[in-house]
């Protein structure tokens, strides 16, 4: 089994080489199974977040799997937590 640790999907990314690339789900399925993929790991963007991640693995959960984006909620936490130190 082979599984792609960090992919991107959204309808806004664009990607940093200059190339055309489909950033739709069903893109990114295409490829992987061109590519003999098993599964793959979504991470969010900075167009996406997690409810959109989370959308996306629900409608193909035997090939997607989803890795949560924690910092915007941790961040504030963390630097109120340094200041009363």
């Amino acid at each position: 089994m082979i599984t792609d640790a960090h992919v991107h999907v959204g309808e806004d990314l664009i990607p940093i080489d200059g190339t055309s690339v489909d950033p739709r789900p069903k893109h990114l399925l295409d490829t992987m199974d061109e590519n003999d993929i098993d599964k793959a790991v979504l991470f969010t963007f900075e167009t996406t977040n997690n409810e959109y991640v989370s959308s996306v693995v629900k409608e193909y959960p035997d090939f997607l799997k989803k890795f949560y984006k924690l910092w915007d909620r941790c961040l504030p936490r963390l630097l109120l937590c340094d200041r009363q130190a």
